[in-house]
């Protein structure tokens, strides 16, 4: 297994496993997302994916949230059926952090799968019924890492 950066031809395969994953609608809002990544923009998101065999089997992304300076969003945590229960989403959450530590105050994540993220040291702030539900379950949790390397780094 492998992790690298997105490129354009994995972007259908990875809409693929989010509609796998969840469905064709959650599919179809992937697109935007990814695209977005591979433009130009100050503030596009990035997306580390997953590879067996040099083919896609999970990504992951993260992006700038607006609310404050050293805040940052995860999203897009994804594996393919075939390949979930072999590390492949612990491995890409361990890049995404590797990338976000230092830079970072605080990161951020919504999931159905608190337990999961817990494990990083991720702390449950709210329950909220999510306005879409792909699982079974309405009830999403915002979870919230703080992390002190950017402070630290700049001697605050």
């Amino acid at each position: 297994m492998r992790i690298r950066s997105l490129t354009e031809d994995d972007i259908p395969k990875l809409a693929a496993i989010v509609a796998e994953n969840y469905d064709a609608h959650c599919a179809q809002m992937f697109y935007p997302d990814a695209r977005c990544a591979l433009s130009d923009g100050p503030w596009r998101p990035r997306f580390l994916v997953a590879t067996v065999d040099d083919e896609p089997v999970g990504c992951s992304c993260w992006s700038v949230d607006w609310s404050s300076w050293g805040v940052f969003n995860i999203c897009w945590v994804q594996v393919e059926k075939c390949h979930q229960g072999r590390g492949i989403g612990k491995d890409l959450i361990d890049a995404t952090l590797a990338e976000l530590r230092p830079q970072a105050t605080l990161i951020l994540l919504s999931t159905s799968l608190k337990g999961y993220y817990e494990r990083w040291g991720f702390e449950p702030l709210c329950n909220y019924r999510s306005a879409y539900v792909y699982d079974g379950s309405e009830q999403e949790t915002l979870m919230a890492l703080r992390s002190t390397a950017a402070r630290d780094a700049a001697g605050q």
